[in-house]
């Protein structure tokens, strides 16, 4: 029964870094995309002629964009700890999980920031 345990355990040791791979994948690609989608917008924007609504769809779209991925990692961060066998990689997911909630608020209060001043120059554009 222990060795089956013990085999049970490898295997999941071994999908966790499969999943931890992927989920990094992912959480770059959703930053090339927020990247192509902040371009795309700038610079229709700019076409148009909206300076100041360009810059803020663009601060929206990229931080929307990164705090998605920075969740993404936050999540297989969670299940790595289940592995922690030191105490340095205890410390180390300790202060990744901070980091990421350092971020994460000062990026939401970015884009909270940034749709309350495209909802005014809307307001004033229309007007």
């Amino acid at each position: 029964m222990l060795k089956f345990i013990k085999e049970i355990n490898e295997c999941l040791k071994i999908n966790v870094n499969i999943l931890q791979s992927l989920i990094y994948f992912l959480a770059i690609i959703i930053i090339s995309v927020g990247i192509v989608q902040t371009v795309i917008v700038y610079f229709k924007e700019i076409y148009l002629d909206n300076i100041l609504p360009a810059t803020i769809d663009a601060r929206i779209i990229i931080g929307e964009s990164i705090t998605l991925s920075l969740s993404f990692i936050l999540g297989i961060e969670v299940l790595r700890t289940f592995y922690i066998r030191t105490f340095q990689q205890f410390f180390i997911i300790g202060a990744i999980l901070f980091l990421r909630q350092f971020i994460t608020y000062f990026l939401d209060k970015e884009v909270e920031f940034n749709y309350k001043k495209r909802k005014e120059f809307s307001n004033y554009k229309n007007n």
